[in-house]
């Protein structure tokens, strides 16, 4: 898809998938770690609440709200 996107991309300029998950798994850490850290400040000033469902398709949902 990215090589037929962009005809001038090569196939060795494309990341493995094990890289680009590698590299996913450690911003989400990151961003976990500020959210985190975030919420230390304002502790008890926000409520969150969770909703979660599937339609008949099989296809799951998960909401988040604050």
């Amino acid at each position: 898809l990215l090589i037929y996107q962009r005809l001038k991309t090569k196939e060795s300029e494309i990341p493995h998938q094990t890289k680009l998950c590698k590299v996913i798994l450690e911003k989400a850490q990151e961003v976990q770690s500020q959210i985190k850290e975030l919420f230390k400040e304002v502790s008890g000033q926000i409520s969150l609440t969770f909703d979660a469902w599937t339609l008949k398709a099989y296809d799951s949902y998960l909401a988040v709200m604050a």
